[in-house]
């Protein structure tokens, strides 16, 4: 079974636009930005995901007009995916999906959102590749990866981890655990109650078959699957058509597809589908606000001239409001 990653990259980064704009002078989509070390946060997402897939099974995809951000030298590799308009995450997610089960349909997804800040990366690609075997082994299942949460966070979506499923357990891990159940932004009270009932932050960090999304999305989004359905068709017949598609192609199927949120459209009705698994022992964060990013990197002491910038700031510069 071979193994693809999908790449999210087509947020605008809108919360973080102000903060970046002050220190970048220009606002950047965050995903595009070099918080700390040399490398953007998509650059470091595509290295980890090389690290887990061939490079050429890397299917990046982005926002319309966001390949201007793109360094020369640095083009990702494999299929670069532009979307001529968004359509929420499910298109993020079932698009590219339908490539890769028209070029391969016994694939095994990793789905790596852009705008995360992972440490140490090693351990997380070790981890990961075992949760890659445990998934392979599961075929009607999407193995959902969450962090242990150690704060009562407000805006992250949070899972409710059930029952164990001991047969499942690989060396090395925990057991993976079924879904009880998906909670999204709690108020003070309730972020608090799941951070002691041992509840996870959702990172959206998926791995399953590509054959499992399929009938997922053709479950809950069918609209969606049989727009994407023509298309897989066409690739199927031409073997040699390129991927991603031609724009004008492109500009077609998205006209006429619906948007939805790949969430709360598939992931919260899939319901038993679903499984979890927690990282081990690995620093992770959202940096979808700015007092995130400087959070992170004052716990681990990392240098960075953009914490000094940063902290030299007006919360009105950041956009932070303190109400």
């Amino acid at each position: 079974m071979s193994r693809w990653a999908i790449i999210l990259a087509g947020g605008e980064g809108t919360r973080m636009r102000q903060a970046i704009r002050h220190l970048f002078g220009f606002p950047y989509p965050k995903q595009y930005c070099t918080f700390c070390g040399t490398r953007s946060m998509l650059e470091h997402t595509l290295a980890r995901a090389a690290n887990l897939v061939d490079p050429r099974r890397i299917v990046t995809i982005i926002g319309n007009g966001h390949r201007r951000f793109l360094k020369e030298e640095r083009t990702p590799t494999g299929v670069l995916l532009e979307q001529p308009c968004s359509r929420g995450t499910a298109a993020g997610i079932l698009v590219p999906a339908s490539l890769i089960h028209a070029r391969d349909p016994d694939a095994l997804v990793y789905i790596l959102p852009s705008d995360h800040f992972i440490h140490p990366e090693p351990r997380f690609v070790e981890q990961m590749r075992r949760i890659g075997t445990l998934a392979k082994s599961l075929s009607n299942y999407v193995v959902l990866v969450g962090v242990p949460a150690t704060s009562p966070e407000v805006e992250y979506g949070w899972i409710e981890p059930g029952e164990s499923v001991d047969g499942a357990r690989r060396r090395g891990q925990p057991a993976p655990r079924r879904v009880a159940g998906f909670r999204e932004k709690p108020d003070r009270r309730l972020a608090e109650e799941w951070l002691s009932s041992g509840y996870l932050w959702n990172t959206l960090i998926m791995v399953c078959r590509v054959s499992t999304l399929r009938v997922l999305g053709h479950r809950f989004l069918p609209r969606m699957m049989a727009r994407l359905e023509t298309l897989v068709q066409e690739l199927r017949r031409d073997r040699e058509s390129p991927l991603p598609p031609p724009p004008r192609r492109l500009a077609s199927l998205y006209d006429r597809l619906p948007s939805a949120n790949f969430s709360r459209a598939v992931l919260e009705p899939a319901g038993r589908t679903c499984l979890c698994l927690p990282l081990v022992d690995i620093e992770w964060s959202d940096w979808g606000r700015p007092e995130r990013v400087i959070r992170t990197l004052r716990q681990m002491g990392v240098e960075s001239p953009v914490l000094g910038q940063i902290a030299g700031l007006s919360d009105s510069d950041l956009g932070v409001s303190r109400a």
